[in-house]
């Protein structure tokens, strides 16, 4: 990529961040929603649009496509099947708060916000694992072991965030209930087989596509979906509420987010192969 598209992609990754700083600053400071709740029609396309153009310059257009693809249909298949059958998640019903209903059904921004956080999550486990953005590794047993705990980092931030959705954005309803703040464990155990099923899959992708990136990829590109996930997680703690959850997110969350954070100050920058023209 000539020298010129790359600097424009990097002026559109900062414009995105600080774009996602605004909402979160102007919604925690000064709500500008009569009924406060979080512009999730506006956070959500924004941190997709911010995640899927960074994964074009990091993996390159061809692994990215790949990922956004598997993520699309598994997560809006497992979403249709859960809200259609209570299978995989349990029992639940969306609202039209997060987004027009498909086929009356999934809101069109939940694939979104899955393959934000998977992203981010992906980067995130790389760091903590392996040492780097990307991972290397080609052996089965490795791949399972980072697919896993990529999906337990991912399930993480649906410690804090379902309850608050359930409880004051009333996002979406659980009709049976559960133990976990009105939420079935099923929930949770369905997030982790759903996240694993797209990381597995998408790591399996590697294997086959070559990663091309369209430019430099240094510690100021990289630490973006890290502080994409850590954004969360601070969000998650401005909101506070159910109150008890604000004793979650810092453990669930800011964990595994630090050590990637650490891992990344002692992260070499490789070079690797980019698609210029």
């Amino acid at each position: 990529m000539p020298q010129t598209a790359r600097t424009l992609f990097e002026k559109v990754f900062l414009i995105l961040l600080v774009l996602i700083l605004v909402v979160h600053v102007a919604f925690h400071l000064h709500p500008f929603i009569a009924d406060k709740k979080m512009p999730w029609l506006v956070i959500t396309p924004v941190f997709f649009t911010f995640s899927f153009l960074h994964a074009c310059f990091v993996l390159g257009w061809r692994r990215a496509v790949a990922f956004l693809g598997i993520t699309t249909v598994v997560t809006f298949s497992a979403e249709y099947i859960g809200t259609t059958t209570g299978l995989l998640f349990g029992s639940y019903t969306y609202n039209p708060v997060v987004g027009y209903l498909i086929f009356g059904e999934v809101p069109f921004t939940i694939p979104m916000a899955w393959f934000t956080m998977l992203y981010a999550s992906y980067v995130v486990v790389n760091l903590a694992i392996d040492g780097r953005p990307v991972s290397r590794s080609r052996k089965l047993g490795r791949i399972l072991w980072l697919s896993f705990v990529g999906a337990l980092i991912m399930t993480a931030w649906d410690l804090t965030l379902d309850p608050y959705m359930v409880e004051f954005e009333k996002g979406w309803v659980w009709h049976d209930g559960g133990p976990y703040f009105g939420i079935p464990y099923s929930n949770f155990t369905g997030w982790v087989g759903v996240s694993f099923v797209v990381m597995f899959l998408y790591r399996l992708v590697e294997l086959k596509v070559e990663q091309l990136p369209l430019g430099h990829i240094n510690r100021w590109v990289v630490v973006m979906p890290v502080a994409t996930y850590g954004l969360m997680s601070i969000s998650d703690l401005a909101i506070g509420q159910p109150e008890a959850t604000l004793l979650i997110s810092p453990f669930a969350m800011g964990i595994p987010c630090l050590i990637a954070a650490s891992r990344l100050i002692g992260w070499r920058v490789q070079k690797v192969k980019t698609g210029d023209t």
